[in-house]
C-alpha cells in the first residue's frame, strides 16, 4: 500500500523495516556508588565520547554539520542543568532520577514555544541528554548493528546521533513519525546522501522486519509492496528484495 510522508532527504531506498533497539549493559543503577562522583564521571565519559564524535565529523563532512554535535556537547555541560542535578541528588535522588528530573523541567519549558525552531532544539536536547540518562543506566541505543541485508530504520524522532549512524552496515534510509525538512536531523542526512522521510502514523502502520520502499524526494512510502508495485514504484528500474 502506498502512503504520502514529508521528504526530508533525496533519493530512494528499500529495506526491511527495523526499530532501533536498545541494549542494556547493567542489571540496575549503581545506587551503591556514590552517585555525584558517579555523575561527574558519567558527563565526563559522555563529552568524550561527543569530542571522538565531533573529530570523526570533521573528518568525514564539515564544521556545519560537526557543529551539531559541539552543541550537544554544550547540552551536556550546561552548569545550570549541572548544578540543578546535583541539588537533587543532594536531596537523596539518585544521579538518573536527579538528572531525569531536570531534563524534564528544561524540555517542558521549550515545549511551550511552538515553532519549528524550537521543536528542532528540543531533538537536539533529547539526543544530548539521552546519551547521558543512557550511560547513567548503562544502556545504549543499538546504532551500529552489522545488518546482514538492507534495513531501513523506523524511528519516533529522526534525532542527529542516529542519522548520522545511517548509510553503513546496511542501513540504507530513515522514515520517522516526526520530524521537518530543517532540522538538524535533515541536514545530517541530506550531507551523507540517506534517503529519509516523515510519516505520523508509521509506528501504528508497521511492523518489524516488513518490506518498505521510501522515497526521499517525494515522501512516498510503499510497504510490502508487489512484484507490479515495485515496478510502478521503481519506473522500471530492476531492484532485488
Amino acid at each position: 500500500m502506498m502512503y504520502l510522508g514529508q521528504a526530508i532527504s533525496p533519493g530512494i531506498a528499500c529495506g526491511k523495516a527495523k526499530f532501533l533497539a536498545h541494549e542494556s549493559a547493567i542489571d540496575q543503577i549503581e545506587n551503591d556508588v556514590d552517585q555525584m562522583e558517579f555523575f561527574h564521571r558519567t558527563l565526563k565519559s559522555v563529552t568524550t565520547a561527543l569530542e571522538e564524535s565531533i573529530d570523526h565529523v570533521k573528518a568525514r563532512l564539515n564544521d556545519r554539520i560537526s557543529d551539531i554535535f559541539e552543541t550537544q556537547k554544550m547540552i551536556v555541560n550546561d552548569p545550570i542543568v549541572i548544578q540543578d542535578t546535583i541539588n537533587y541528588i543532594s536531596l537523596g535522588m539518585n544521579a538518573l532520577e536527579a538528572y531525569t528530573k531536570t531534563i524534564e523541567q528544561v524540555l517542558t519549558t521549550f515545549q511551550k514555544i511552538d515553532n519549528e525552531y524550537m521543536l528542532g532544539r528540543v531533538v537536539d536536547i533529547l539526543d544530548a541528554t539521552d546519551k547521558v540518562k543512557a550511560a547513567l543506566q548503562g544502556s545504549v541505543e543499538n546504532m551500529f548493528s552489522a545488518y546482514s541485508e538492507d534495513v531501513i530504520l523506523v524511528l519516533d524522532q529522526p534525532k542527529p546521533s542516529v542519522i548520522y549512524s545511517t548509510g553503513r552496515n546496511h542501513i540504507v534510509g530513515f522514515v520517522s513519525a516526526q520530524g521537518f525538512y530543517h532540522q538538524h536531523s535533515g541536514m545530517i542526512a541530506r550531507a551523507i546522501n540517506v534517503p529519509g522521510i516523515v510519516y505520523g502514523n508509521i509506528l501504528k502502520i508497521i511492523k518489524d522486519n516488513d518490506i518498505i520502499i521510501i522515497n526521499g524526494d517525494t515522501g512516498e512510502l510503499l510497504i510490502n509492496p508487489n512484484d507490479e508495485e515495485k515496478n510502478k514504484f521503481y519506473g522500471g528500474i530492476e531492484h532485488e528484495l
